[in-house]
């Protein structure tokens, strides 16, 4: 009969303790790094939301400008591709714009619609539910930060309207 060919299976115990819960030589903690990718990330996220945000600010005026006819032409170029961060960037942008922190960009008018605000962060709040484990570490980390300012901003625009209220 042939022989049968053995092929070599090792096991590798990776974990970071000892039974005796001693911190084991060599193994690499993997979910450190990561936390601390996270972690520097996250800062640079925060930074990067609000220049997204500035950014899509600055773009909706630039598209206000140009409404005339001969140039709606050049305005209908080539569309940026839509990933799940841009998009919640901009869902993100239009809760701002109705929490009046931006101005409309078709009116370039600050105004506060609480209702369309609170609507467009439980959009928001509903899509990271819906995507839970579905999303990169950075994806993950933009969304928690982007509800969490907006939720901020929310609670404080209210407060400061109610407090407008009761002193006028």
């Amino acid at each position: 009969m042939a022989e049968k060919e053995q092929s070599e299976f090792r096991v590798v115990d990776k974990r970071r303790f000892s039974e005796s819960g001693d911190v084991r030589e060599g193994v690499i903690d993997e979910r450190r790094d990561e936390k601390k990718q996270v972690a520097d990330s996250g800062k640079a996220q925060h930074s990067a939301t609000t220049a997204a945000c500035d950014a899509a600010s600055e773009a909706a005026n630039l598209r206000a400008e140009s409404r005339r006819p001969t140039e709606r032409s050049e305005v209908r170029g080539e569309m940026p591709a839509v990933d799940f961060s841009s998009f919640v960037v901009s869902l993100a942008t239009q809760a701002m714009v109705m929490l009046g922190e931006l101005p409309n960009p078709e009116t370039r008018v600050k105004s506060f619609n609480p209702e369309v605000a609170r609507h467009t962060i439980d959009i928001i709040s509903m899509l990271a539910e819906k995507t839970k484990n579905n999303l990169t570490v950075e994806e993950e980390k933009m969304v928690g930060e982007i509800l969490a300012s907006l939720r901020i901003a929310y609670v404080d625009r209210v407060r400061a309207t109610n407090n407008d209220a009761k002193v006028g």
